[in-house]
C-alpha cells in the first residue's frame, strides 16, 4: 500500500492559502509585523502574527483572524465530510499551552524571578501583568482573555471539533512534542494508512503565538531583537540572532492506493528519534537528526534528494547542529533551504508548514532561497545552501526535518507528483 496526498490547506502569517505562498515566497515576502503584546512580554518586537499589519508589504491581503482559521482551512481543503461508516483517522500536531489564568496565578510561585541566557533579569508575573495592560483588559475576569489567547482550547476539544467538521470514524491522536509535533503527526498517519489500519487520515498542524511560548523563549534569550524584518530571522547565516515566532494552521488528507497516478505525491519514508542530549539545546554533532535522516532515506530507498527543507530556526544551537547532520548524511548532494525567514518559527506546526511548502516547490520545479542568507556559517561550507536567486529543481524527491525541545527529531521523505 502506498500513501498519497489527496487534499491540502495552509494558512500562515504570510498568506491565507497554500496557492499564494509560492508567489509571495519568490517575491521575498514575509508575514512579519510589530506586536505591542510581544513587546510588553519580551525584548522582541517582530513576529509572524496572523491578522497583523505587514511590515514589508502593507497592502498584502492578511490571513483571517484566528476564530476563522478552521472554517477557512476546511474550505481550502475541499474535503467533503464523511458519514460514520467511513474510515478517517485524525492526527493532530499541536502547541497548545496552559490557560492564561493558570499561568497568571502560578507565575510568581513556579517561575518567579531569574536571569536568562542573555543576562537580563526576568519576572514572569510582571511580564504577564504588562501583557494584560497592553491588551487593555483587566486581570480579574478571564473570559475574554481566554477567548482571545487560546482559541483552540484543549487538544481533546479541538479533536472533537475536527471530528464534527470532517466526520468518519477511526483513531483520533494528539501529539505535543513541541517543534516536531506536526511532522510526527504526519509520520504516524503515514504509518497508519500504509499498514491499512485506516483508509484515510486527516493530519493537522497548528500553532498560535501564546503567552507561554513568548515567555519561554524570552527566558532562554532566544528571541531575535532585530527591528528590521529583513534581518529579523537569518537561518544558517553568521548574523543569525534568534527566532521570530509565527502562527500557522496546515492540513493534509492522506489516502492509501495500490497504484498512484503521476500527479500523486507519495510519502516514502519517515523516522523519529530522541537524542537525549539536553532539554532545550541541540547536540553540536547533530546526531539526532543524523539518525532520523538516515533511517527515513533508507526506508525510501533514496541516497539523495532534490530538495531538503530544513528546520533552520536561526538560533545559535539549532543551525550548526543541523548543518553538521546534513553534511554527514547528504554532503552537497541536496539543495538545502530554511523558510523561517519568511514565516517565522511556527513551533508545533513547523513540520506541516515545511512539508506542504517543500512539496509545492518540488511540484513546480523551483525552490526559493533561504531569506537573508548572505554569509553562511562555517558549518554550511559542506552543504549546498540555496542562496539568491531561486534554484531550478531537476527532480521530485524531498526531505523535511524537524527538531524540538527535549531532544526530539523527525524526518520525512516524499516524492512529489507532477504539477497540474
Amino acid at each position: 500500500m502506498q500513501v498519497v496526498v489527496r487534499n491540502r490547506a495552509l494558512m500562515t502569517s504570510l498568506a491565507p492559502c497554500l496557492e499564494r505562498h509560492f508567489e509571495l515566497l519568490h517575491r521575498g515576502g514575509t508575514g512579519f509585523c510589530i506586536s505591542p503584546e510581544l513587546q510588553a512580554m519580551s525584548q522582541a518586537q517582530i513576529c509572524g502574527l496572523m491578522g497583523g499589519r505587514f511590515l514589508v508589504d502593507p497592502d498584502q491581503k492578511a490571513p483571517p483572524p484566528r476564530h476563522q482559521w478552521l472554517e477557512n482551512a476546511k474550505s481550502e481543503l475541499n474535503f467533503a465530510s464523511l458519514d460514520q461508516t467511513e474510515s478517517l483517522g485524525i492526527y493532530l500536531g499541536f502547541g497548545f499551552y496552559p490557560s492564561v489564568r493558570t499561568l497568571f496565578l502560578q507565575a510568581s510561585l513556579l517561575m518567579g524571578q531569574g536571569r536568562g541566557e542573555d543576562g537580563l533579569e526576568f519576572d514572569y508575573a510582571q511580564r504577564l501583568q504588562d501583557y494584560f495592560l497592553a491588551l487593555g483588559v483587566a486581570t480579574g475576569p478571564f473570559e475574554e482573555i481566554l477567548k482571545r489567547e487560546m482559541f483552540f482550547s484543549h487538544p481533546s476539544l479541538f479533536l472533537n471539533r475536527l471530528r464534527n467538521a470532517f466526520g468518519g470514524r477511526g483513531p483520533a491522536v494528539a501529539i505535543n512534542n513541541l517543534c516536531v509535533s506536526s511532522l510526527q503527526a504526519l509520520g504516524e498517519a503515514y504509518r497508519a494508512v500504509r499498514s491499512g489500519r485506516v483508509c484515510r487520515a486527516l493530519v493537522v498542524g497548528v500553532e498560535e503565538i501564546s503567552v507561554l511560548s513568548v515567555l519561554t523563549f524570552a527566558r532562554l534569550g532566544a528571541h531575535s531583537r532585530s527591528e528590521d524584518p529583513a534581518t529579523a530571522c537569518l537561518p544558517f547565516d553568521l548574523g543569525h540572532n534568534g527566532i521570530v515566532l509565527g502562527d500557522a494552521l496546515g492540513m493534509v488528507v492522506l489516502e492509501g492506493l495500490e497504484t498512484p497516478e503521476p500527479s500523486d505525491t507519495v510519502l516514502q519514508g519517515y523516522a523519529t528519534s530522541n537524542n537525549l542530549h539536553h532539554l532545550t539545546d541541540s547536540p553540536q554533532d547533530g546526531r539526532g537528526l543524523t539518525a532520523t535522516m538516515k533511517e527515513a532515506l533508507g526506508e525510501a530507498g533514496f541516497e539523495s534528494v532534490d530538495l531538503l527543507t530544513a528546520h533552520g530556526t536561526g538560533t545559535r544551537s539549532n543551525d550548526p547542529s543541523e548543518l553538521r547532520a546534513i553534511a554527514e548524511v547528504l554532503g552537497k548532494n541536496a539543495p538545502v533551504q530554511s523558510l523561517k525567514g519568511h514565516l517565522g518559527h511556527t513551533l508545533a506546526a513547523a513540520g506541516m508548514v515545511n512539508f506542504l511548502l517543500c512539496e509545492d516547490q518540488l511540484r513546480r520545479g523551483q525552490a526559493v532561497a533561504t531569506r537573508g542568507l548572505k554569509e553562511p556559517l562555517p558549518e554550511g561550507s559542506e552543504v549546498d545552501l540555496i542562496r539568491e536567486p531561486a534554484r531550478e529543481l531537476s527532480g521530485s524527491r524531498g526531505l523535511i526535518n524537524a527538531a524540538g525541545f527535549g531532544g526530539f527529531n523527525a524526518s520525512l521523505v516524499l516524492k512529489a507528483g507532477e504539477y497540474e
